[in-house]
């Protein structure tokens, strides 16, 4: 038995509930990653359609009871011929994506089996979440045994970043939804102190942000076509601060190199400058001694009007 199938939630209708409202009676559905069958089976009872299963522990043996059938192989090698004997209307990755290697290769492996009018369900963890950022915020980055840094983790998501691979992959996003894990603003203001800052109200209308409170999101996605595909606008990634810190220092470097080429050319126009006072001097002392005593008295009687 995996540490998943230990802890199911105690209200699995409280857990799946966003997929319900998008399910219709025709089928089936296939669940990847599907444990005991827990999931499955309430969606086989509650909704009435087939349900299939995908699971790679010897969970398999306990969701074959319960559900129409259950195919056992790891997702990130080749998938047998007897997955493709049937199309689905619906998939559902339910917390699954992140112990994967290639999450991307496998949903665009996932969408053969896909009927064209079909949906994919996807659950994710938000690496984004205040506990995390207030985590690394004091220099920490602790696995733990289940959660957002759950110790089998591969991959961690933000809504950007997984709406960027769903895109990659061949979906449309239909719809959004998140389970929210709030903290306290009285702890927030004390941990951000912790490290010597202080909370701002551009720091508060970040951290109220969805981005900041959904502890996981779920997503559903829809097949894309070629018309679909060209209208759907691509997410833009954001600009990680190791690149902004790059470009920064390449700015400052080439404002120090036209420094120094300017330096070069003033110094090149002092020298010509100074060459030209030298012959000057010399013209001037070689200058016969009546020129040089006219010039003088020229200097003394402008003196004397002035």
């Amino acid at each position: 038995m995996s540490k998943y199938s230990e802890n199911i939630p105690g209200d699995i209708k409280s857990a799946i509930g966003w997929m319900l409202d998008e399910l219709e009676e025709d089928g089936p559905l296939l669940d990847v990653g599907c444990s005991t069958g827990y999931f499955g089976s309430f969606i086989k009872n509650t909704a009435g359609i087939q349900v299939f299963g995908i699971e790679v522990s010897k969970d398999a043996e306990k969701a074959r009871k319960v559900l129409d059938g259950v195919y056992s192989f790891d997702l990130e090698k080749e998938w047998p011929s007897e997955v493709y004997e049937r199309n689905y209307k619906y998939i559902f990755f339910g917390d699954v994506l992140e112990h994967l290697k290639d999450p991307e290769k496998v949903l665009k492996q996932a969408s053969k089996l896909l009927k064209k009018n079909g949906k994919v369900f996807v659950s994710i963890p938000n690496i984004a979440h205040m506990s995390i950022r207030l985590e690394l915020l004091s220099g920490n980055f602790q696995y733990e045994k289940m959660g957002i840094l759950d110790n089998t983790h591969l991959k961690y998501f933000t809504k950007n970043s997984f709406s960027g691979i769903a895109q990659s992959a061949g979906y449309n996003i239909k719809s959004i939804n998140y389970t929210l894990d709030e903290y306290p603003s009285r702890f927030i203001k004390k941990q951000v102190e912790k490290s010597g800052l202080k909370t701002t109200d551009k720091f508060w209308s970040l951290a109220d942000k969805v981005e900041a409170r959904a502890y996981q999101y779920k997503f559903v996605l829809t097949p894309q076509d070629e018309q679909t595909a060209r209208k759907d606008p691509k997410v833009s990634k954001p600009k990680k601060p190791v690149l902004e810190r790059d470009n920064f220092i390449n700015d400052l470097q080439q404002q120090v190199k036209n420094l120094r080429q300017h330096a070069q050319e003033q110094a090149k126009i002092i020298d010509h400058q100074q060459k030209e006072i030298k012959e000057l001097d010399r013209i001037w002392y070689r200058a016969p001694r009546k020129a040089i005593n006219a010039v003088s008295e020229i200097k003394r009687k402008i003196r004397t009007k002035n």
